[in-house]
């Protein structure tokens, strides 16, 4: 059950827990002494298709409902571009307070674009730079 949670939420893969389950049945065998000198011939395809694969979504949300689908982009380890002029003010806080929830527990960054627009990118996204005007009017404000 507790393994079923940490998937949604994406804290580990779906992968580990077959794993795990296929560990528990297989016999283990004497492996082959390797050949010295010699690299083994293995490529990591999940990681060459995860960088070919690189997308960012942009998404507009109307209503409180549509926070679980920028979550799930972001568990996908998409990047997410979030627009968020025509949510409500009461539910405005609501969400922004989601997806910050959603974005640190995935170890991903969070950055102001400008009023009411997010940058949410997940952990193996390397953001740089800033809006200079934003945060010297935040600085200003405060």
């Amino acid at each position: 059950m507790m393994q079923k949670v940490l998937t949604y939420l994406g804290l580990s893969d779906e992968r580990e827990v077959l794993e795990d389950t296929e560990s528990a049945q297989v016999v283990e065998t004497p492996e082959e002494p390797r050949r010295a000198g010699r690299r083994p011939n293995i490529v990591a395809l999940d990681d060459a298709r995860a960088k070919a694969q690189q997308k960012v979504v942009l998404i507009e949300p109307r209503s409180f409902n549509e926070v679980k689908e920028m979550a799930d982009h972001l568990r996908a380890r998409r990047t997410v571009i979030v627009n968020l002029h025509r949510i409500r003010p009461e539910h405005l806080q609501r969400m922004k307070d989601f997806l910050s929830g959603a974005v640190y527990v995935l170890d991903g960054v969070i950055s102001r674009l400008g009023e009411d627009v997010y940058l949410l990118a997940p952990d193996q996204v390397d953001v740089q730079g800033a809006i200079a005007s934003w945060e010297e009017q935040e600085r200003d404000d405060a």
